[in-house]
C-alpha cells in the first residue's frame, strides 16, 4: 500500500475545440489530478495587462471543477472571476465573465491521464502551460468533487452525501454561483487536512479610480471571500464526517458557491514554514509520521494576514514536486491601479515557490533539496527580499514494494 504522485504540466495553446490532450509518462493511473495556472505560456515570465490565474481538479470518476480568475486593463479595468464543475481547467472572459478557454476530463490512463480542449485558449492571454498534481496509489481509496453554497448565518454548516469521510479537503471558490460570472472580481483557495488549515483569498475592483488589489492569507480559515476588496465571508473548519466534512461560517456577509475536492485515504501533513533571506539556511520540517511521495507548496508571498483583515497585495504561487528534477511552480502578482493594471505570470519547472514583482520579475525562489524519511528539505536558489510563509502539504506513505531499498541522504 502506498500513495504515488508525479508533479508536471501541459501545454494547451493553438489547440483546436476536441483535441485530446493526453500526458503520459506519469508511471500510474491516476485517481486524482490537481491543475494549476498563472497566465505563463512556456517557461520564463509574462508581464503586461493581461492576468488569468485559476486552480481545478479531476477524478478517476470523471468528476471535475474548477475556478478562474481574470484582469484585464489600460484604459478602465475589467476583473471577472467564475467557477464551474464542466471543467477541470477554466478561464473567464475579463469583461463579461464567459468561458473563453477550457479543459475537460477524459479519461485516466494506465500512464498518465487525457484531458479535452472544451473551449480553444485566446493566444493573447498566453494561457498555454498548466502544472498539475497527479495522485494515485493503494492508499488513495476514493474521491468526491463537488460544490455547496455557504450558509448564511454563523454557526456549523454540514455538507453532507459525499459517500467518504475525507482526509483531506481542498476548496476554490469565487464569490458568485457557480456558472455565472462576476465582475469586481475575487478567487480563493483553502485546504485542510484536519488538523491544519489555510486560506488564500485574491481580488480587485473593475473600474477602479485608485489602487484596490486585495489580499487575505491566514492560516486558521479553510474558506474566505473578498467582495472584492474587503472580506465578507469566513469560514473555519470543524470536522470530517461519515459522508461528508462540516465547516463554522465566522462571517456571513455574502455567500457564495465552494467547489470542494475531498480524498479519502492515503497520508497527509499540512504545515507551514518561512523562505529566507538568505540561500545558505535550509528550511527543514521532519516527524510527518511517514515517508513521503512529494508535496504541493503555496504561499501569498508575505506575512499571514490578521484574521478578518485583507492587506493590499494580490500574489499567489503555487508548486508541485515529487523528486529533485521533477517539479512545477505557477506564480502571479496583480496589480491594479486605476484606471490601468499591471501583472506578472511566471510558470517554471526549476523551483517549487516564486516571489514575483511586475517591476523586476523574480525576486525571491526555493526549491526542493531533498525528499527525506519523514520530512522535507527546502533550499533558497534567490534569497526572498523578507520571509515570507510557504504552506506545505506532504503527500505519503511512499509506495516502496517489497525488492525495493529506499535511501535517504
Amino acid at each position: 500500500m502506498g500513495t504515488v504522485v508525479k508533479a508536471g504540466y501541459l501545454t494547451t495553446t493553438g489547440d483546436p475545440v476536441g483535441t485530446d490532450i493526453p500526458v503520459t509518462g506519469i508511471g500510474f493511473t491516476p485517481k486524482v489530478v490537481i491543475f494549476f495556472w498563472s497566465g505563463k505560456e512556456g517557461f520564463g515570465t509574462n508581464t503586461g495587462t493581461l492576468a488569468g490565474v485559476g486552480m481545478g481538479f479531476m477524478n478517476d470518476a470523471g468528476e471535475q471543477g474548477s475556478a478562474a480568475w481574470s484582469v484585464h486593463g489600460t484604459s478602465g479595468i475589467y476583473t471577472y472571476s467564475r467557477s464551474t464543475l464542466s471543467h477541470c481547467v477554466l478561464l473567464v472572459n475579463w469583461q463579461i465573465g464567459t468561458v473563453i478557454g477550457a479543459l475537460g476530463y477524459v479519461s485516466m490512463d494506465a500512464d498518465g491521464f487525457t484531458v479535452e480542449i472544451d473551449n480553444a485558449m485566446p493566444s493573447e492571454f498566453n494561457l498555454g502551460s498548466v502544472g498539475y498534481m497527479a495522485i494515485g496509489g493503494d492508499s488513495i481509496i476514493s474521491s468526491k468533487i463537488g460544490s455547496f453554497t455557504t450558509a448564511g448565518s454563523t454557526g456549523n454548516q454540514s455538507v453532507t452525501g459525499l459517500g467518504i469521510q475525507p482526509d483531506m479537503l481542498f476548496f476554490v471558490n469565487t464569490a458568485n454561483p457557480i456558472d455565472s460570472g462576476a465582475a469586481n472580481a475575487s478567487i480563493a483557495y483553502g485546504l485542510t487536512d484536519g488538523m491544519n488549515e489555510y486560506v488564500f483569498a485574491k481580488g480587485a475592483r473593475s473600474h477602479a479610480t485608485a489602487s484596490n488589489s486585495r489580499g487575505y492569507d491566514f492560516k486558521g480559515e479553510v474558506q474566505a471571500s473578498l467582495d472584492p476588496q474587503s472580506l465578507d465571508s469566513r469560514s473555519s473548519f470543524v470536522s470530517f464526517d461519515s459522508g461528508g466534512f462540516t465547516i463554522y461560517r465566522n462571517e456571513t456577509s455574502d455567500t457564495e458557491d465552494v467547489v470542494y475536492l475531498a480524498i479519502k485515504g492515503g497520508e497527509w501533513h499540512l504545515y507551514d514554514d518561512l523562505t529566507q533571506t538568505n540561500v545558505a539556511t535550509d528550511i527543514q520540517k521532519s516527524g510527518f509520521g511517514f515517508a513521503p511521495s512529494g508535496g504541493i507548496v503555496m504561499s501569498g508571498n508575505q506575512a499571514f494576514s490578521s484574521q478578518d483583515t485583507v492587506n493590499g497585495a494580490h500574489q499567489f504561487s503555487i508548486g508541485a514536486f515529487n523528486a529533485l528534477d521533477s517539479r512545477v511552480v505557477a506564480a502571479s502578482n496583480i496589480s491594479v491601479s486605476g484606471p490601468s493594471s499591471d501583472s506578472i505570470g511566471l510558470f517554471s519547472d526549476i523551483a517549487v515557490y516564486e516571489n514575483v514583482t511586475v517591476a523586476s520579475g523574480s525576486v525571491g525562489r526555493a526549491d526542493i533539496q531533498s525528499i527525506d524519511a519523514g520530512g522535507f528539505t527546502f533550499i533558497m536558489d534567490d534569497a526572498d527580499p523578507s520571509q515570507a510563509p510557504m504552506v506545505v502539504l506532504a503527500i505519503g506513505p511512499l509506495e516502496i514494494s517489497d525488492d525495493s531499498q529506499i535511501f535517504w541522504w
